[in-house]
């Protein structure tokens, strides 16, 4: 089915049912010159697609404007079946919806036999009152180079597993790739991508996050259970709560990992200016020039009693936190901390790094240097929770601390820190520790190798 050219309104064009035809509908010169206006508001919804039947074949929308629908579930589109879909080259925008979805709806269908493509879409100017202000989707699919932006989720509102999401609240084997989503808000989590946990989770990678902000957490994105996140840039974002550009939490065994990502100029409110992770994996990535008001200006790692987070193979450079720990603050034991570079990185006290812990813990192959915090305070310090019985034996092994201030390592009264074969400046007790200026020269991913 071809459209010509055209702004089409009323009956007939509106609240279309494919009646489980595989068909294609497409423009005839674009989505710029073929619009779909719902006409859609409170008192009188409408939408443009509404595709609840199974059909047997591939169905496609491509090059539509669809714009001003309403409705509870997907304001311009609803999908509440398993089918072979594509949605191409569309654009999606002005619509609103009650609950979730303002722009798109994918309901969960359980099966691994839909194969549901949304490809080079433009989703903008959406509003959901629940999650997902421009798509919500629970059902496997792949989002690939689409452009998601000033979209807008408002507050809970009868939308199970509320999770907030401006731009895309995702699960369930959803991908996303190569997509910008930026500009978005979200009254609850994830101001551009919330992934919930219902299902497997999401996989997101070689995505644009930027300029998002979020009331709660995750002003860039909001990771649950099972999650991924690789070689995206998160940057530029806001969370008024914690992890202005990512926050990873998470239920009992649950997996989620950040990888090789740049995590730049984000903003905390509260805690981790760049990432708030309560569980999880963060590694091979670059935390930069992030910001927060409270504790742990590139990361705050928190952790659960049956599982604690690990940084791996990142730098974390350059952050400010207002409270301590402009690098790294660790509630808990990491379950790795290992090959970072902590640098430049400025806090009210423990400018590098402050570990509190209740067990023992392993710092391995990292490098502190050029850190700072307020009075002369010491870099990194270790230090563990004011229990007795519960205090913690730090093991630091194979390290360089080279700070801007005198104390480079300090231990709490809770905290003992045993240093082997580092390099400590002005030295520390240990078994072959030395105090001998490092050396450092120019590598591939920066100045701090030897």
């Amino acid at each position: 089915v071809e459209i010509e050219d055209g702004v089409y309104t009323g009956e007939g064009n509106r609240d279309i049912m494919f009646d489980g035809k595989a068909l294609t509908v497409k423009s005839v010169n674009g989505p710029e010159n073929c619009v779909i206006d719902c006409q859609g508001s409170p008192s009188s919804p409408h939408r443009a697609f509404i595709i609840e039947d199974e059909a047997i074949g591939l169905t496609t929308l491509q090059d539509l404007t669809i714009r001003n629908g309403y409705a509870n579930n997907g304001g311009g589109i609803f999908v509440g079946v398993w089918t072979d879909l594509t949605i191409r080259g569309c654009v999606i925008e002005y619509n609103e919806a009650s609950i979730c979805g303002g722009g798109l709806y994918i309901d969960r269908t359980f099966s691994a036999r839909s194969n549901l493509h949304i490809e080079s879409c433009i989703i903008r100017n959406n509003t959901a009152e629940g999650s997902g202000g421009g798509i919500f989707c629970e059902s496997r699919s792949l989002i690939h180079r689409c452009t998601i932006s000033h979209n807008v989720s408002n507050r809970d509102n009868n939308c199970r597993y509320i999770r907030g999401g401006g731009g895309a609240c995702i699960s369930n084997a959803v991908t996303m790739t190569e997509c910008v989503i930026e500009n978005n808000q979200s009254n609850k989590m994830g101001g551009g991508i919330s992934v919930k946990d219902y299902g497997s989770g999401g996989y997101v990678s070689g995505c644009l996050i930027q300029g998002n902000e979020s009331n709660h957490g995750g002003g860039g994105i909001a990771l649950d259970s099972d999650s991924r996140v690789y070689d995206c840039t998160i940057s530029g974002n806001l969370a008024h709560g914690s992890g202005g550009g990512v926050y990873c939490d998470g239920v009992y065994l649950s997996d989620t990992m950040v990888h090789d990502c740049i995590i730049t100029d984000n903003t905390a409110r509260t805690k981790g200016g760049g990432v708030y992770l309560v569980i999880g994996t963060v590694t091979g990535c670059t935390i930069a020039g992030n910001f927060c008001r409270e504790e742990g200006g590139g990361l705050y790692m928190e952790g659960e009693f049956w599982s604690t987070p690990a940084l791996t193979d990142c730098q974390v450079v350059d952050n400010l936190a207002e409270g301590t720990a402009g690098g790294v603050y660790s509630e808990v034991c990491p379950s790795e901390f290992i090959n970072n570079l902590v640098s430049g990185n400025h806090g009210s006290s423990a400018g590098g790094a402050y570990f509190s812990s209740s067990s023992d813990c392993s710092i391995l192959n990292c490098t502190f240097v050029g850190n700072s915090g307020d009075n002369n305070s010491a870099s990194v310090t270790c230090s563990g929770k004011i229990d007795p019985v519960a205090a913690a034996d730090y093991q630091v092994t194979n390290c360089i601390f080279w700070n801007d201030t005198t104390e480079q390592l300090t231990q709490s009264l809770f905290g003992f820190v045993n240093a082997d074969h580092c390099n400590i400046k002005g030295g520390f007790e240990g078994e072959g520790n030395i105090a001998e200026y490092p050396m450092f020269c120019l590598g591939p991913r920066g100045y701090h190798y030897l």
